[in-house]
């Protein structure tokens, strides 16, 4: 019979020894993943709730021409008076100092440079619930 040799540069890696190393190696392996996703479990258990949530708001147009100009829509979005009352019970701001402005500043309105749309942006704890209930 023909003693195959499995000699193999110095640079390279054999199917064998790949196959070896993980016979070796199997048990830390897999406590590794076990201790990784306990501690991701754990994690996801104690970090509070979070959420975030991204719109793109484009200017309405009638006819072809723009209602009000991206500029002036991102002006209104920054004014605490935009908003109606629903709108702050919503997005519970109404037990802040000041409603309108708490709520402006979450929403941090963006003009997006390549298309004529607003970009808000809104992030908060424990409330995605409340909200999805409170509008829907």
């Amino acid at each position: 019979m023909n003693e195959h040799n499995h000699e193999t540069a110095d640079d390279e890696l054999s199917l064998i020894e790949i196959i070896d190393f993980f016979r070796e190696t199997w048990i830390k392996i897999v406590v590794s993943g076990i201790i990784g996703g306990a501690l991701g479990v754990g994690y996801s258990l104690i970090a509070p709730s979070k959420f975030q949530t991204v719109a793109s708001i484009q200017v309405r147009k009638v006819a072809g021409d723009d209602v009000e100009t991206p500029n002036v829509l991102l002006e209104n979005l920054k004014m605490p008076t935009y908003y109606t009352q629903s709108t702050l019970t919503a997005c519970n701001v109404t037990e802040e100092e000041e409603p309108g402005v708490a709520l402006a500043k979450k929403l941090n309105p963006k003009l997006n440079k390549n298309a004529p749309a607003i970009t808000i942006t809104y992030k908060d704890l424990d409330q995605l619930d409340d909200i999805l209930n409170k509008i829907g």
